[in-house]
C-alpha cells in the first residue's frame, strides 16, 4: 500500500475510485467479463452505498470509452436537459446569484469584489 488508500489489483483492468470497496466492485465487474461501462456502473453503485454523501444517483457527467471490437469511441451522456419552462425571472444574467440580493458577491456580502453581473 502506497499512501493512505489500498491498491485494488485486477487482471482484467484498472479501476480507480474514492473508496476501495467501490474500486473492488468495479474490478469484480471486469473480472467477470464486463467492459469499462460495466465496471463504471458497478463502481458508481458501490459508491452510492459506501459514500452516499459524496456520490448519488442524481449525479451528472459524461463517460467516454473506446470499444476496440467496434473500433470507435462511445460516449455516455448523463447530463439531464434543462426544462424549457424553468423559471429564471429571479436570477441574475450569470444565473449564479439572486438578483434580489445585489450586494452579495462570491467573496461575501460586504466585500468590494465584483458581483456576478461584473459590478
Amino acid at each position: 500500500m502506497h499512501g493512505k488508500r489500498p491498491t485494488i489489483a485486477s487482471l482484467g483492468g484498472v479501476v480507480a475510485a474514492a473508496h476501495p470497496l467501490a474500486a473492488q466492485a468495479g474490478a469484480g465487474a471486469l473480472a467477470g467479463g464486463g467492459n469499462a461501462f460495466d465496471a463504471a456502473a458497478a463502481t458508481a453503485a458501490a459508491l452510492n452505498v459506501v459514500e452516499p454523501f459524496m456520490s448519488g444517483l442524481a449525479g451528472l457527467g459524461h463517460a467516454t470509452c473506446y470499444i476496440a471490437a467496434e473500433k470507435r469511441a462511445r460516449v455516455l451522456d448523463f447530463v439531464p436537459p434543462v426544462p424549457s419552462r424553468l423559471p429564471v425571472a429571479g436570477t441574475s444574467s450569470a444565473g449564479l446569484y439572486p438578483s434580489a440580493s445585489p450586494a452579495i458577491s462570491p467573496a461575501g456580502p460586504s466585500s468590494s469584489a465584483p458581483t456576478a453581473s461584473g459590478r
